[in-house]
């Protein structure tokens, strides 16, 4: 399945299905490789759903890249789409960059949490 320009509550519901798991088990296998911690069972339904949820966490991110056998970048940016709505595009030499399509629009929050999941990114990718 192509997971290309999907938010994250689609990419997660297609892709669990996909590899036939249930929330549970996605919930056990969503381990953040550098903290140790899971993504909650409750949130994974909530998303699901399409029920409001918190922006998620960079460990969280990290953990359903884990669950989901996806790489993190596709997990990322189907995050920054659904919380930010914000589109990944690829530059001519082939790294990623956000552009904002509505920047003014982020409350103070949200701007200081995009900017907390970018330096995860930058970091996880050794910049």
């Amino acid at each position: 399945m192509a997971h290309d320009s999907q938010a994250l509550q689609h990419l997660v519901r297609d892709r669990r299905a996909d590899l036939g798991l249930s929330i549970r088990d996605l919930a056990d296998r969503s381990i953040d490789p550098q903290t140790g911690e899971h993504a909650k069972q409750a949130w994974i339904s909530k998303l699901e759903r399409g029920e409001p949820t918190e922006a998620p966490k960079p460990w969280v991110l990290r953990g359903l890249a884990a669950g989901l056998r996806l790489p993190e970048d596709t997990v990322k940016e189907a995050a920054a789409r659904q919380y930010f709505e914000l589109e990944v595009t690829a530059s001519s030499d082939e790294t990623v960059r956000l552009i904002t399509a509505r920047a003014e629009t982020l409350s103070t929050e949200d701007r200081a949490r995009l900017a907390e999941i970018a330096e995860v990114f930058a970091r996880s990718a050794g910049r």
